[in-house]
Parts: C-alpha cells; sequence; structure tokens
C-alpha cells in the first residue's frame, strides 16, 4: 500500500466511462491506472496497489472471471464492482465472489469517493495487522526491541498474560509510553489475531463525525450522506478495536458506547437495524478518568465496563 496517494486500478470496456471514473478518483486523491479490461487491469496490479474497481461485462476477461483471479493472486486486496441498476443479482454474485462493494450505473461521484475510501481503510487495517504479525508475532527477541526496561518487560508480559482472556482493557499512562503498541500486543496474542485491528482517535474528530466513524450511519442520516457506510465496530468485526484517548469521548457518546460493551448491540447513526458487535474492546487514556467522573464528563458505569482488566 503506497504511503501517499493511494492508488486505485479501474478496468472498463467503456472508454468514457473509465475516463468519469478516472477524472473523479483523482480529483478524489487517488492514482489511477486504468484498462479496458480485466486481463489488462489484473497486469496494472501491484504490491502498491490499494483498490481495484472491475466493470463486471467485459470482454477478454470480465469482472467475474477478474474477482476470481484476484482472490488467488491478490488475496485481501479490496475490489468494488460496477453493475447496471437492472443488474442486482450480478452483484449479489460479485460479492459472493469476494468483492467489497459495488456501484450502479450511472454513478454518483460522491458515493464513488465513499466506497473507495471505505475499501482503502478497510485495505490500510489489513495491512496493519499484516505487517504486526510480522513485527511481534514471534516472541521473545522481537518483543526485547519494545520491552527495554525492566518495568516494561513487565507490562508486556503482563500484556500477554491479558491477551488470552478476551476482556475489555482499559490502559492508562502518559502519552508516549507505548499504550498504542500493547493494545496491538494485545491483538496479535489473543485468539482474534486473525481479524481486523482497527483503531478510532477519540479526540480526533468533531463529535458528529466520530459518531458515524464509530457506529456507521445509513443514507440521509446527515447532509452528505449520499450512501451506508459501515463504522469501525463493523470493519473490526471478529477483531480488536482500539479506542484511543477514550477519556475525550463526548459525554453524549458514552451511552451508546456502553450499550455496545454490555449488550454487544448497536445501531448505525440515522438507522433502526440492530447490528452485532462482535469485537474486543482495548481502550487507552492519558487522562485521570476518576477526576474526569467528578467533572461529570466520564460516565462511571462505562468506566468499570472498560476496566474490567
Amino acid at each position: 500500500m503506497s504511503e501517499s496517494a493511494p492508488q486505485l486500478v479501474i478496468a472498463d470496456d467503456d472508454e468514457t466511462v473509465r475516463k468519469l471514473l478516472s477524472v473523479h478518483a483523482e480529483r478524489g486523491g487517488f492514482t489511477v491506472s486504468a484498462a479496458a479490461n480485466g486481463e489488462e487491469a489484473l497486469k496494472l496490479v501491484t504490491d502498491d496497489t490499494d483498490v481495484v474497481l472491475l466493470d463486471l461485462n467485459m470482454p477478454v476477461l470480465g469482472g467475474f472471471g477478474a474477482l476470481e483471479r484476484l482472490a488467488v493472486e491478490h488475496p485481501g486486496l479490496p475490489a468494488v464492482v460496477l453493475t447496471s441498476v437492472d443488474e442486482a443479482s450480478d452483484a449479489v454474485k460479485a460479492m459472493k465472489l469476494g468483492a467489497l462493494d459495488y456501484l450502479t450505473k450511472p454513478f454518483d461521484p460522491d458515493e464513488l469517493l465513499a466506497v473507495l475510501r471505505n475499501a482503502r481503510r478497510l485495505r490500510s487495517a489489513e495491512l496493519e495487522n499484516e505487517q504486526l504479525r510480522e513485527a511481534i508475532g514471534g516472541a521473545g527477541p522481537d518483543i526485547e526491541v519494545v520491552a527495554e526496561s525492566e518495568v516494561m518487560r513487565e507490562v508486556v508480559a503482563q500484556a500477554t498474560k491479558v491477551a488470552a482472556l478476551d476482556s475489555t482493557v482499559l490502559l492508562t499512562g502518559e502519552s508516549g509510553v507505548g499504550k498504542g503498541m500493547l493494545a496491538r500486543l494485545i491483538h496479535i496474542h489473543s485468539e482474534r489475531v486473525d481479524k481486523p485491528f482497527v483503531t478510532v482517535s477519540c479526540p480526533a474528530l468533531p463529535r458528529e463525525l466520530l459518531e458515524s466513524e464509530l457506529f456507521g450511519h445509513e443514507k440521509g442520516a446527515f447532509t452528505g450522506a449520499v450512501r451506508r457506510r459501515r463504522g469501525k465496530i463493523e470493519a473490526a468485526k471478529g477483531g480488536t478495536l482500539f479506542l484511543d484517548e477514550i477519556g475525550d469521548l463526548p459525554i453524549d457518546l458514552q451511552p451508546k458506547l456502553l450499550n455496545v460493551l454490555q449488550d454487544r448491540k448497536f445501531h448505525r447513526l440515522g438507522g433502526e437495524e440492530t447490528l452485532e458487535a462482535d469485537v474486543r474492546v482495548v481502550a487507552a487514556t492519558n487522562l485521570d478518568l476518576d477526576q474526569r467522573m467528578k467533572e461529570g464528563q466520564f460516565r462511571e458505569d462505562l468506566y468499570y465496563r472498560l476496566s474490567v482488566i
């Protein structure tokens, strides 16, 4: 995955559509490589490719065939397919073959970018997990790089033991002491290691955007919500959700997180469907949560749910 502009490969046999897709994607910050069929597109895919966008009906090698090849040659690479409005069954078939999402023609530029950016985020999370497994998955020597002091070695040993319990964990300490690394270590040594490790920084986004980032939203939930979007809880399904700087979580969002921890259920913003929250939550903060509770800025019941370990 590129560290600069995300890399997108587009395949569509209609030159006009291909150019339109390329223009909108480039305006959205993607670097685009385009092809007229699936065979050419596969030749353009490299280790730096973040997303592939495939029209389903193309000569030489269509979208279905390209999806099957991608699953073998580039497992884990997100693919989005293009289909006509009256070809809903094709979209379903494509999803079963591994497509992450689909767009219908004529496409909406905002929807296009929303889908591509979501795919890129998921790709980033998957690659980060792979790198983490390589960096810390072994044990001994690799861990020593992190644990240079006796105190830190004890903390690492404790985190490794905690990993097996699958309980919610609250990490506290000053900024820069390695809470994020410990959260990743817990994930790597847990039963959830083969599932996503997803990070949400609570103070990084305004309250409205943070709610959507965590829980997702339905189309029309707010101005600019042009399509349904999965939140980080769904993106972390089966894995670990790391809530960094949990002490900064807005007070009115705390009951929703409490519901996730208590009942393992949540709703997307603007939605009524009850969704399962199959995630392990690891939270971290550099704030004094006892003081935050006294100030009425942090719920006591949420604190006790988070600090199981």
